[in-house]
């Protein structure tokens, strides 16, 4: 049996796979080194992980997670081979790896990750080629659920224009400008309470001032994040709540810069069962 893993900071969905099916499907909390020791990972895998699928007869995982970079994907390794002591195969990548496997399979394109942050790379049909660093919601993430509404929120406190937009959004979730404020600057998270603000902005499309401000947003993260790879002549593909949701105004922005969009996916782990189905 095989483990394919795809794991953000909140949340990580698991299949167990074998003779090329899919056994079971489940989640379960976010795994990521960078904010969790050895001794917390495995805490996770024993408790949520082990009773859906056991520890014996596990032979291969292809773990894909949101900040496993080189340095240390060996933290995450251990995590799952002592607990996992079967398996022969224990691979850990980036969570953007895993975004281009699952767009592309074994061809070219440009994978992007568009949710809560954004991310994005030049995939050759293997591995990453190149990669434009994201920088995080304050430097960079443009295209993103938390700069979406940072932009929003900039602009309903600034401009006159839209006061109606800011009373609605104040009346709908109950905050005051303070609480905003102590969110954004105090709080843990703030990226997260940021992008909490893009589920008001889906609801009113309708208006055409938030329809803007989204297209201009994926705007920006294709004039930063995408055009710099110099490769006009493959397509895009994006996964993500963000992009998945958003899906019209992301390829209207595309298609006004002359961007080619492919697949967009909530999720890739399907995907990722099809890319690793000749392992099992």
């Amino acid at each position: 049996m095989i483990l394919i893993v795809d794991s953000g900071g909140t949340k990580s969905d698991w299949a167990l796979c074998a003779g090329g099916t899919v056994r079971k499907t489940f989640s379960a909390d976010g795994l990521t080194p960078v904010h969790q020791s050895v001794d917390e990972l495995q805490n996770v895998i024993r408790t949520q992980v082990l009773p859906q699928v056991g520890a014996s007869g596990v032979r291969k995982i292809y773990f894909y997670g949101s900040g496993c970079m080189e340095h240390n994907t060996g933290q995450m390794r251990q995590a799952l081979s002592e607990i996992f002591f079967s398996a022969a195969t224990v691979f850990v990548a980036d969570d953007l790896l895993g975004a281009a496997r699952a767009l592309f399979g074994t061809d070219e394109g440009v994978a992007c990750i568009l949710g809560t942050g954004s991310n994005s790379c030049l995939y050759d049909g293997r591995s990453v080629a190149a990669h434009i660093p994201p920088l995080g919601f304050i430097l960079g993430d443009e295209g993103s659920g938390a700069v979406l509404g940072r932009n929003f929120l900039n602009s309903i406190f600034k401009d006159p224009q839209c006061s109606a937009l800011q009373q609605a959004f104040l009346s709908s979730t109950g905050l005051t400008l303070p609480e905003i404020i102590q969110k954004t600057y105090r709080a843990p998270l703030p990226s997260r309470f940021l992008a909490s603000i893009v589920p008001f902005l889906h609801a009113n499309l309708e208006n055409p001032w938030v329809k803007s401000l989204v297209i201009e947003n994926f705007k920006s993260f294709i004039r930063q994040n995408v055009i710099h790879y110099a490769r006009p002549d493959l397509p895009i593909g994006c996964v993500g709540s963000l992009a998945y949701h958003f899906e019209s105004q992301l390829r209207r922005a595309a298609d006004e810069l002359g961007i080619m969009v492919g697949a967009v996916l909530k999720n890739p782990l399907d995907k990722l069962i099809t890319y690793h189905q000749n392992d099992q």
